[in-house]
C-alpha cells in the first residue's frame, strides 16, 4: 500500500496521486491504494485559479467516486468536478433538504453527470454500515473513497453510540466506512493498478502546539 500524508486535502488527490502509476508498477506488483492529504497551499477550490487547475485533471470516465458530505464546500466542488471529468459520484449524506437542493444544483451544473445519493448519517454507526452495504450492493469496485464530511465547534454531547459528535463524525465513522469499502477499493486496484482513499482534515491542526 502506497501512502502520502501532508496536511489538508484538495481535489487533486481524487484524480492523481503523488506517486505515479508508472513508478508504482516499477517498484512493485502490489495493488496500489493511495491515501493522502494535500497541503494547505492546495486549497484552491474557491479561488480564481481553480478553473485553470481543473483543466490539468485527467478524465476519469467510468470510475466510481464515493464522497461524504457533498451538500456544500469542498465536497460539493469535488462532486461537480468528478462528474465534469466523467466519473460517477456516489454522495453519502444524512437525509435533509440540503441534500435535495445540492443534488438539483449538481444536475443543473453537469446535466450529463452521474450522481447517486446514499443516505448516511455519520453520527449513527448503524447508518454508516447500512450505507456501506448499499454501496457494495451497487458496485463491485470503486476508484476513490473521499472522507470529506466534517463538523467543528459543536455542543459537547454524545451520539446515540456514546461517542463525541465531532469525533464520530470526523473520524470514527469514516474509519468504519473505509474498512467496509476496502474490498471495493482493492478490487479496483487489482484491476487497474490504482485506487485511493482521501482523508480531509482541518487547517485548525496547524494551530496546535508542536511538541519537540
Amino acid at each position: 500500500m502506497q501512502s502520502n500524508w501532508t496536511h489538508h486535502c484538495s481535489p487533486r488527490h481524487l484524480f492523481t496521486s503523488p506517486i505515479s502509476a508508472a513508478s508504482t508498477k516499477a517498484k512493485s506488483k502490489r495493488r496500489a491504494i493511495h491515501t493522502g492529504r494535500a497541503s494547505n497551499t492546495n486549497i484552491i477550490t474557491m479561488s480564481k485559479y481553480f478553473p485553470k487547475f481543473k483543466e490539468t485533471l485527467p478524465n476519469v470516465d467510468g470510475k466510481v467516486f464515493v464522497i461524504t458530505g457533498t451538500t456544500s464546500g469542498t465536497g460539493f466542488v469535488a462532486a461537480q468536478t468528478v462528474a465534469e471529468k466523467g466519473g460517477e459520484v456516489v454522495m453519502l449524506n444524512r437525509k435533509s433538504q440540503r441534500v435535495t437542493d445540492a443534488h438539483a444544483k449538481l444536475v443543473v451544473a453537469v446535466p450529463a453527470g452521474k450522481f447517486v445519493n446514499v443516505e448516511c448519517d455519520l453520527q449513527d454507526f448503524a447508518s454508516v454500515k447500512k450505507a456501506a452495504e448499499e454501496v457494495k450492493s451497487k458496485y463491485k469496485k470503486i476508484h476513490c473513497l473521499s472522507n470529506n464530511a466534517g463538523i467543528m465547534m459543536t455542543p459537547d454531547k454524545a451520539t446515540t453510540d456514546g461517542c463525541d459528535t465531532q469525533m464520530q463524525t470526523n473520524h470514527l465513522s469514516h474509519f468504519i466506512l473505509t474498512k467496509e469499502l476496502m474490498p471495493l477499493l482493492e478490487a479496483e486496484a487489482a484491476e487497474s493498478g490504482d485506487a485511493r482513499i482521501v482523508h480531509h482534515s482541518s487547517m485548525a491542526r496547524d494551530g496546535t502546539k508542536k511538541w519537540s
